[in-house]
């Protein structure tokens, strides 16, 4: 990618504008394509408190997003999964309700690495109701 983010046509807005710049920068990293690094190269001339808020911000868009737990169309009918797997959290949640040990579903899943437990259970603290469905749903089925 360029560094069209830089262009004086793309600077900050000034003066008596409403935006900040942290503002300016969501809105620019939301609209154009752009690398991790790139991130984390602009941050690094926004002051404390305007990261505080533009963390905010970020935790506001993720709502109970979780690390290492993706839900994508197509894998899995769509539920909550071990990154990198095909692992459903529900299963696991269920698994672990029947007496099963983390040791015991880390060795019958090879794949799956401590964090992806802790993970998978934080992911099913924050979506109580959508784990609980998914069980009665699959154990109906």
């Amino acid at each position: 990618m360029t560094s069209s983010y830089l262009s004086v046509s793309s600077r900050p807005p000034c003066g008596g504008r409403l935006r900040t710049a942290l503002q300016w920068a969501i809105s620019r990293v939301m609209s154009e394509p752009t690398s991790l690094e790139t991130i984390e190269k602009t941050l690094a001339g926004v002051s404390p408190g305007q990261k505080a808020h533009l963390l905010q911000t970020v935790a506001r868009q993720l709502g109970g997003a979780v690390p290492g737990i993706d839900a994508t169309a197509g894998v899995c009918g769509g539920d909550a999964c071990i990154a990198r797997t095909r692992i459903p959290v529900w299963l696991l949640v269920r698994a672990r309700r029947l007496g099963a040990t983390e040791a015991a579903l880390l060795q019958s899943y090879p794949t799956l690495r401590a964090e992806d437990l802790v993970n998978a259970w934080a992911y099913a603290q924050l979506h109580t109701t959508e784990i609980d469905e998914l069980i009665d749903a699959h154990e109906a089925a």
